[in-house]
């Protein structure tokens, strides 16, 4: 009897210990990714780029799971108050950023409530104006509100989007009255720019270059620190006078609050590798975008650096959604 106890004992601990062994493996089963945005976007063709990636990395599928609404704020909340085991996690945009500052109701802390894993990549911003517009560089067309206070406008995807506080802070650089018209989303918004019925309008370079190509647009420069390898002969707004000028959209990789360490720093490395092999940084400058990467303490002080620089701007507009 002695003998079949300890046994027993004996199988149950080697049970137990081969449990835990697989309880303990991450991952063992598939991962969520939310993106607070539709299918067929920028931040979707990433998201999904990276997703795919990471599922032959990690031997588990990455599944994308679009829950758009209130500028991304859905889907933020959603991660921010999931388990933090690793499972659910979020592919998100610099609005990000912005949102403590914007939005008065919002239900989580995007500085408490979820843990930075990995800067993706970010795409340069263009300033555009229609082709018709006497302006032909970024100097012309401030001194064309000069003379006109008022009489120049710029169109965004709505208000406290990265394109209002990309005109805004234009306005305040160059001290100038530039008016702001919020649309309900950048198709509308385009539409009004080609056609001349607002004056400017500061937008991804993947969404605007067809339209510049085209002739449809004229490009005025390029709202980043650097040149574009795609637009090449395009001045940045530092070239032409702005030396503090640097709104240019990102994306990032967050984990709910509490997620262990060890799994914050798997994902972020798997990912730093991903998006700095030579096929994606290839993939995604041929659409205009630049891959980032870094750790995730890089991309925590980033964040919360950025957070702050972004919130402030709004505040200082009064971008205020209710």
């Amino acid at each position: 009897m002695k003998k079949i106890v300890i046994a027993s004992v004996f199988s149950l601990l080697a049970l137990f210990a081969i449990t835990a062994k697989a309880q303990g493996a991450y991952p063992n089963k598939s991962i969520r990714m939310v993106l607070g945005f539709p299918a067929g976007g920028t931040s979707d063709a990433l998201a999904r780029d990276v997703a795919e990636a990471l599922t032959r990395v990690l031997g588990q599928p990455v599944v994308v799971d679009n829950r758009p609404g209130a500028g991304g704020n859905v889907g933020n909340e959603i991660v921010a108050k999931a388990v933090p085991d690793g499972y659910t996690i979020l592919f998100a945009s610099s609005s990000i950023a912005i949102a403590a500052a914007v939005y008065s109701k919002l239900g989580y802390d995007p500085l408490k409530d979820l843990a930075p894993i990995i800067r993706v990549a970010s795409v340069p911003n263009l300033m555009a104006v229609p082709v018709n517009l006497p302006a032909n560089n970024v100097k012309e067309f401030v001194d064309m509100a000069r003379l006109k206070p008022g009489s120049m406008s710029y169109a965004s995807a709505g208000n406290g989007s990265v394109a209002h506080l990309s005109g805004a802070m234009l306005a305040s650089m160059a001290k100038v009255d530039l008016m702001h018209v919020p649309y309900k989303g950048n198709a509308p918004a385009t539409t009004d720019l080609m056609s001349g019925l607002v004056q400017a309008n500061f937008n991804q370079i993947s969404f605007l270059l067809p339209l510049v190509n085209a002739g449809k647009l004229k490009a005025l420069a390029v709202a980043s620190r650097e040149r574009s390898s795609l637009l090449p002969n395009v001045p940045t707004m530092a070239e032409q006078g702005f030396a503090d000028y640097d709104l240019e959209p990102w994306f990032g990789m967050f984990a709910p609050a509490g997620t262990p360490l060890a799994i914050v720093e798997r994902l972020s490395s798997e990912v730093d590798r991903i998006v700095n092999s030579p096929e994606m940084k290839k993939r995604w400058e041929q659409q205009g975008g630049r891959s980032v990467g870094g750790t995730s303490a890089s991309f925590a002080k980033f964040f919360a650096e950025e957070s702050a620089r972004m919130g402030k701007l709004a505040r200082d507009v009064g971008a205020k959604i209710d």
